[in-house]
């Protein structure tokens, strides 16, 4: 080696330390970042599973609700057909009966 290259050899070895040290504090920022962008996500996430949860609950109870409704919908049509089918028997009784009766004549 050249004496010009001996001295710039310590002038590089401080460059390529100054840009080592720059590194290593944009990647100790880009951690911090990404540490705190982490935590914000675990933050969101709880947040969207107590919405899920709230939503699962409240759907199951509304479809409780309806299913209820349903049920007792289904008593009532059930109750209105068995007396519409109970008025019928008793309408063919009678029409029946009075089939069976002589007629007068005039």
């Amino acid at each position: 080696m050249a004496a010009g290259e001996d001295e710039m050899e310590p002038e590089r070895v401080e460059r390529i330390e100054t840009s080592v040290n720059h590194l290593v504090t944009r990647v100790t920022v880009l951690e911090e970042k990404l540490d705190a962008q982490g935590r914000r996500f675990d933050v969101q996430m709880e947040g969207l599973r107590e919405t899920i949860t709230t939503f699962a609950e409240n759907i199951g109870g509304r479809l409780d609700a309806i299913s209820e409704q349903m049920t007792n919908s289904q008593k009532i049509t059930d109750a209105r057909f068995s007396d519409h089918q109970a008025v019928l028997r008793d309408h063919s009784r009678r029409i029946t009966d009075l089939e069976r009766r002589p007629r007068r004549r005039t």
